[in-house]
């Protein structure tokens, strides 16, 4: 699995295979220049994610693979 940022804040996850599993909006009002992911659970993930203008976001990602 590959968890990706764009410049327009949102945050997509794609299978090994390259498959887009899923995208969504991170609440950042710009690019997200860096991330950090972290295992919970076989299908849970914490994500944190920082922004251009200095925000920090903390997320939880519920997987079903």
């Amino acid at each position: 699995m590959l968890a990706v940022g764009d410049a327009k804040g949102y945050l997509h996850i794609f299978s090994r295979e390259g498959e887009l599993l899923a995208s969504q909006d991170l609440g950042h009002r710009g690019a997200v220049t860096s991330m950090a992911v972290s295992r919970l659970h076989e299908a849970v993930c914490r994500v944190v994610t920082g922004g251009n203008r200095g925000d920090i976001r903390i997320h939880t990602a519920r997987l079903f693979l």
